[in-house]
């Protein structure tokens, strides 16, 4: 009987001495995240509200992925908070072609330009952000890329990537009546030249659509990155073949400032 006691003794001592040092772990966890905005924030801050919006996104995109991001999310969150007095004429967003534009505030010379492209994205997860990236400033303009992990990563065929963008024209200009979108056509790249074909097809189908379109503008950044036979000129892309490198956004900057200035 003395030795069970023992035995149980031993057993409780070791428990609580793990529950203390996990609990001491936690603390010190906690306190290593400093204490502002960005880690005040809710998730129910960012997600949408209207459940059709959920069910529309469904239609294009596991919704199982639409938090991938969502760390970028909550930077830009951060962003809007510490900066609340920031005009935005102008919101450039999108996937990484845009994330990765790190001079366009520079390239655009006077314009009021808010950079909001993130990750790797597609059209659906915009829309699924479309409060933060969009609404809460009020631009007088939207100029707006992606499409092209939609087809060289997700898969996804021409149909349903045309949809994707009505949805989105539809969504913004529901909250924002008065706002143009510029929509950039997907651009060829050396890594993902397979895709091209696919991808020139949809530029075609989302130029006719756009143009049928009031409040829209198609804006055609691919020719300019084609040679006259219509092969990839790879002095304007980064070494890993998908992303523009500093030439590429200077060819990218003449084309896109003349048509939103």
């Amino acid at each position: 009987m003395f030795r069970l006691q023992k035995y149980l003794s031993i057993i409780i001592t070791i428990t609580l001495l793990q529950t203390a040092c996990s609990a001491q772990v936690q603390d010190e966890q906690q306190k290593s995240i400093p204490e502002t905005e960005h880690s005040k924030h809710k998730s129910t801050q960012v997600l949408p509200v209207d459940n059709r919006n959920i069910q529309r996104i469904s239609k294009f995109i596991d919704t199982a992925l639409l938090k991938r991001y969502y760390f970028e999310i909550e930077l830009f969150m951060t962003d809007d908070s510490l900066n609340p007095d920031r005009q935005t004429d102008i919101v450039f967003s999108g996937s990484s072609s845009i994330r990765k534009w790190k001079t366009l505030q520079n390239d655009m010379k006077n314009l009021k330009v808010l950079n909001r492209g993130f990750g790797g994205s597609t059209v659906p997860e915009a829309i699924y952000y479309a409060d933060v990236l969009f609404f809460k400033h009020h631009p007088e303009k939207i100029v707006f890329y992606s499409g092209d992990n939609d087809i060289a990563f997700q898969r996804w065929d021409i149909k349903q990537v045309l949809e994707s963008y009505k949805y989105f024209c539809e969504v913004i200009h529901s909250n924002l009546p008065q706002t143009k979108i510029y929509i950039v056509s997907l651009k060829p790249s050396p890594a993902r030249e397979k895709y091209w074909k696919k991808m020139k097809v949809l530029n075609d189908s989302l130029q006719i659509y756009i143009n049928r379109q009031k409040q829209c503008e198609y804006i055609d950044a691919a020719s300019c990155l084609l040679d006259e036979s219509g092969k990839i000129k790879k002095e304007y892309f980064a070494p890993d073949g998908v992303h523009l490198n500093k030439e590429g956004y200077k060819i990218w900057t003449e084309i896109i400032y003349d048509k939103i200035r």
